[in-house]
């Protein structure tokens, strides 16, 4: 699954048209499906769009971030997304849901790789599924450069998704403000909590993904660089994040595969 709020922007429009056309990143796995806020072709001569997701609620426009308050808060843009997820039902035919955003480099096959090792799952299995966390060191881990469920903690995940949107605090009210004080909650931190209530497992998954907005994946002299951007060369994990021009992108993708991408 690849969702790209303000897909508007030529850049990522460019990124998805791009990954589609060399079959790379979600576009490399066994099922896909890609989402948007607003009418974009990944091949307009197929005739093959991503789905645009109504504002049947109204709330795109809602809420802003706090930490950046030119941007729009995304959950309910992918709570959309997640009803429709569920209205297509093509997640019950694979073990994994996986979310990727448009900047995340991502190799399927080293992701296949990591799931079949058994040690990926720390020896924890539970009824209701389990989901990986991505960044240590911070109050909420699953950052949703990559986001990775299996197929019992996703059908949770979609059958508690209105009691969740009604029962937790992602509006980040007054009331809420003693236990979260970031403002209201992106759609990671919603599914993360989602799942936390209803007693799906969090395992530790830190060599998914190397990501600049990570604190702790940032070395050391660039701790507080919030525009980090992961070197690509030598790195072993499933993905490496952010990459928001083609050109970057490819450039990585050429280091970790040793492959050549011509436009």
């Amino acid at each position: 699954m690849n969702v790209g709020p303000s897909l508007t922007s030529s850049k990522q429009m460019d990124l998805m048209s791009s990954q589609f056309k060399f079959k790379v990143g979600i576009f490399g796995c066994e099922g896909w499906e890609a989402f948007s806020d607003s009418d974009f072709c990944l091949d307009k001569s197929a005739n093959l769009c991503v789905t645009k997701m109504p504002d049947v609620e109204g709330e795109f426009a809602a809420l802003t971030r706090m930490d950046k308050p030119q941007k729009y808060v995304n959950t309910p843009l992918f709570y959309q997304v997640w009803k429709a997820l569920r209205d297509h039902g093509n997640y019950q035919y694979h073990d994994w849901t996986v979310k990727v955003d448009p900047q995340t480099v991502f190799l399927p096959q080293r992701l296949r790789d990591f799931l079949s090792d058994p040690s990926s799952m720390k020896g924890v299995q539970t009824e209701q599924g389990n989901y990986f966390e991505n960044c240590p060191g911070v109050m909420s881990g699953m950052f949703g450069n990559i986001e990775v469920t299996n197929l019992k903690a996703f059908s949770v995940f979609m059958t508690q998704l209105e009691d969740c949107k009604m029962s937790l605090c992602w509006r980040s009210t007054d009331d809420c403000k003693k236990d979260w004080s970031y403002g209201p909650w992106g759609e990671d931190k919603f599914m993360q909590e989602c799942l936390d209530k209803n007693g799906v497992q969090k395992v530790e998954g830190f060599e998914l993904t190397k990501s600049g907005t990570c604190p702790k994946s940032r070395p050391t002299a660039e701790k507080n660089n919030a525009n980090y951007v992961p070197p690509c060369a030598g790195v072993t994990s499933p993905a490496v994040h952010p990459f928001r021009d083609t050109t970057s992108y490819f450039a990585c993708l050429s280091s970790m595969t040793g492959k050549q991408y011509a436009a």
